[in-house]
Formats: structure tokens, C-alpha cells, sequence
């Protein structure tokens, strides 16, 4: 047999395989439903910096720097 006509063979049924996938897309796309989640986690932590007892001669305000450190405690918490 020619390649030729094993290639017209081929070439008039192309229909079949395309039909298929077809329509095994529009059964899977109909009858898809997604899975509950598994699990889940929360997790809640508490910073807190106590502010520094003020002296004279300190060269911050300490009620200042407290709250700041929180902060930066908790945006590095939130990175790891």
C-alpha cells in the first residue's frame, strides 16, 4: 500500500478522534464537580512590646518605639 493512500485513509476518518475528544470534554466539563478542601489551619499569634521606662536624656520617646517594634516583630513573623 502507497503512503499516499494510507494517508487518505487516515485523513477521511479524522473525524472519529477529534469526535471523540470532543466529546469527552463536554462529559468531563458537564459532570465536573471539584473536591471539598481536605483541611485547613489557622494560627493567631499576639505580639506585644512593652514600651521602654523613660529616663531622662533618652535620646526616643519610648512610647514611639514600642509600637514600632510590634511591627516589625510582626512583619517578619509574617514572612517565614
Amino acid at each position: 500500500m502507497e503512503f499516499r493512500h494510507f494517508m487518505h485513509i487516515i485523513w477521511k476518518r479524522a473525524w472519529v478522534p477529534v469526535l471523540l475528544v470532543l466529546v469527552v470534554l463536554a462529559v468531563s466539563l458537564v459532570l465536573y464537580r471539584p473536591s471539598p478542601p481536605q483541611f485547613s489551619a489557622v494560627a493567631r499569634i499576639l505580639v506585644d512590646v512593652p514600651p521602654l521606662a523613660a529616663f531622662d536624656g533618652m535620646g526616643f520617646d519610648p512610647r514611639l518605639t514600642a509600637p514600632q517594634a510590634t511591627e516589625y516583630l510582626v512583619d517578619d513573623s509574617a514572612s517565614l
